[in-house]
């Protein structure tokens, strides 16, 4: 009997302290387990919000996107506070350090050095390695090009990892798809003149097809097409193109990679000689109405390329896992306000971006109507590794970030000041002819009519939130000493 007594008491002792060393090895565990879910972010470099479907857009630019935003969180209002900023400038805290005490990693590529100089990154807080971003160029003879860096994104997902991953992909293939016109010569004092190119020799009959949809009459327009176009279709395309002088020019100068691929063309685009010659031609609209409908063509393309992240390429495990966040870094300007393009000015159309949360399992969607301001989405991923942050108190994390009522932009310049208030006032100052303009955006979300002699108080109050530098104190946009649009 007292056998029995002993050995259930020594049974009952042995489970005790088996249960104890379980809580125990939990507490250690809890402090390197990975956080709850993986974050990807798929960003867009000058992606306006107003030619997306699910923004109310007439053409059928987004088709998956928009069926990837039937299950997620979809802002209206997202604004940056610079029209050439880029969401990397705000994960910049994301360190290898920071990453592996929550259980994360980077699964980007290494940043290199003028990554670095262009965000303001000292290479002793180097970031971790979460970026990865996708070339402009469809097909060209670099080793790496768009479709190439899919494929190498599909790879890298499906690797089994026994922590987190922290990734975002950046697209620059939306990016300043087009050139000056290329159909009517237009002298700007240097001698070049509008070459009319015949750029449809270059394109596949699928590619005239979505063209003609999109113009109404490709053949037309064909003298006109924009260069980038070209350059996103094939080598042939590149090579003819490296023919001619004013390219030959430009490589000179260094605007082109002399491998084919374009680094900007925002050297013609902005030159105020040839924007000045360019407005007064007599193909002007026509050119900004072409110049949209190439931008049209090629937010559908990358939007069926990019489609298979939306799903996270087919796998379960990382579909049952994984925050998947689209946005863009700003939009883009038509002449709406007497621009083309972005970095110089800011008015809605340049400053708003795309928006989308899905966390896993979500269905439905909820619109979201506040004005978000674009620093928060550094809180909001790491919200989301720290535990802090899912789909059912997002928007009450939102909601108490003061940053969000207040957003202050600027332009590349710095000539043009801006203040945008609770989705409901934005005053604009102009430093070079001394304007202020004031917009009622619930009656004018067009910002079109300028309504400050009726309201002399409230752009009193709106100057002063402009000219407070707290604003940005706590969230620095690094991209700012990157004035390249």
């Amino acid at each position: 009997m007292k056998w029995k007594f002993g050995g259930l008491l020594l049974l009952m002792l042995l489970i005790a302290a088996a249960a104890y060393w379980a809580r125990a090895v939990g507490k250690r565990e809890s402090k390197s387990t990975p956080g709850k879910f993986n974050v990807l972010i798929v960003s867009v470099c000058s992606l306006r919000a107003g030619n997306l479907g699910l923004y109310g857009y007439g053409r059928d630019t987004s088709p998956r996107l928009d069926s990837f935003a039937k299950n997620a969180f979809v802002f209206d209002n997202a604004f940056t506070d610079r029209s050439w900023s880029n969401l990397l400038g705000f994960l910049t805290e994301l360190s290898d350090g920071y990453l592996a005490e929550h259980g994360y990693e980077g699964i980007g590529e290494p940043f290199k050095d003028y990554q670095l100089r262009n965000i303001g990154v000292a290479e002793a807080r180097r970031p971790a390695p979460f970026f990865f971003q996708l070339p402009a160029i469809l097909y060209s003879n670099r080793d790496t090009n768009f479709m190439w860096d899919i494929e190498r994104l599909r790879e890298r997902l499906k690797i089994r990892r026994e922590k987190r991953f922290v990734l975002e992909v950046h697209s620059k293939f939306v990016h300043l798809p087009y050139s000056p016109p290329l159909g009517e010569e237009i002298d700007i004092g240097t001698g070049i003149r509008g070459s009319g190119i015949k750029a449809l020799e270059f394109l596949s009959d699928e590619q005239k097809k979505d063209f003609a949809a999109l113009t109404g009459s490709p053949e037309k327009n064909s003298g006109r097409i924009p260069a980038l176009l070209m350059l996103s279709q094939n080598e042939k395309a590149v090579g003819f193109l490296k023919t001619l002088p004013r390219v030959q020019r430009a490589i000179k100068d260094g605007l082109f990679l002399v491998n084919g691929g374009i680094t900007s063309w925002m050297a013609w685009i902005v030159d105020p000689l040839f924007t000045a010659a360019w407005r007064a031609s007599r193909t002007f609209k026509a050119d900004v109405s072409l110049i949209e409908a190439v931008y049209d063509s090629r937010i559908k393309f990358h939007d069926w390329a990019i489609a298979p992240l939306f799903e996270l390429f087919g796998e379960e495990e990382l579909r049952k896992n994984t925050v998947v966040i689209f946005t863009g870094d700003h939009g883009e300007a038509f002449n709406e306000h007497g621009y083309v393009g972005h970095g110089d000015q800011v008015y809605d159309e340049a400053l708003r971006f795309p928006l989308v949360i899905r966390f896993p399992g979500m269905k439905g969607s909820v619109r979201v109507k506040r004005q978000i301001y674009q620093g928060i989405l550094g809180d909001i991923v790491k919200g989301i590794i720290e535990g802090r942050v899912h789909a059912g108190n997002l928007l009450a994390f939102i909601e108490a970030l003061p940053e969000n009522d207040t957003i202050v932009a600027r332009n590349c310049q710095n000539t043009e000041l801006a203040v945008r208030y609770q989705n409901e006032w934005k005053l604009i100052t102009n430093k070079l002819d001394n304007s202020r303009s004031l917009f009622h955006l619930p009656s004018d979300p067009l910002e079109s009519t300028n309504v400050i002699s009726a309201n002399p108080g409230i752009a009193a109050k709106l100057e002063e939130k402009m000219l407070d530098p707290a604003w940005q104190t706590r969230y620095p946009n690094r991209m700012l000493q990157s004035c390249e649009p």
